[in-house]
């Protein structure tokens, strides 16, 4: 490409994307990977202060024995 491109570069560093609030984000169920819709009352676990959500209780409870091995 033609032309200086760093100032584009310098611009992009200032570029912010709105996500939203991880309370309504779209999570991924470790075990299995599908997606789980937070406010859906699916299986929960808080691990290093961080939820994992999961699509059936039998994945939450494979995570936890995993973690526990």
């Amino acid at each position: 490409p033609s032309g200086d491109w760093k100032p584009y570069l310098r611009t992009m560093s200032n570029h912010h994307h709105p996500y939203p609030p991880a309370d309504t984000a779209i999570a991924r169920d470790p075990v299995c990977g599908m997606t789980v819709d937070p406010t859906a009352g699916k299986p929960t676990h808080v691990h290093g202060g961080r939820t994992f959500r999961f699509c059936n209780p039998k994945f939450r409870e494979k995570f936890v024995s995993a973690l526990e091995d």
